[in-house]
């Protein structure tokens, strides 16, 4: 049986409102805090569950946040990369678009 703590930490609905915490934290441009929220979701069990975006989404709200950073292009193109892999799957056009003018931006 899993403790509090575990279910907890490894509920989707967790996930999505870290994820949702990244997004307003870029917003707000604290990309630090938006970083940080990001890769919390990214080491979750299940952030890449086949039926769902939240890995995407964590990546693409990763990368915006280290473009936000002037920090580790590389990292943010091989994050925008990963997400956008993911969004295809998902047929998902206005965030590929999204994530193509971010990948403009990058050097």
């Amino acid at each position: 049986m899993k403790s509090r703590s575990e279910a907890f930490e490894h509920n989707a609905g967790v996930r999505q409102t870290l994820g949702h915490i990244a997004l307003i934290q870029n917003l707000r441009r604290s990309f630090a805090d938006a970083l940080a929220a990001a890769t919390e979701v990214l080491a979750m069990p299940g952030v890449d569950a086949t039926e769902q975006q939240t890995g995407a989404w964590a990546r693409l709200e990763a990368a915006r946040a280290l473009i936000g950073l002037h920090r580790e292009p590389a990292r943010a193109r091989e994050l925008l990369g990963q997400a956008r892999a993911r969004y295809a799957d998902l047929k998902m056009k206005k965030r590929l678009d999204q994530i193509d003018e971010l990948l403009a931006q990058l050097p």
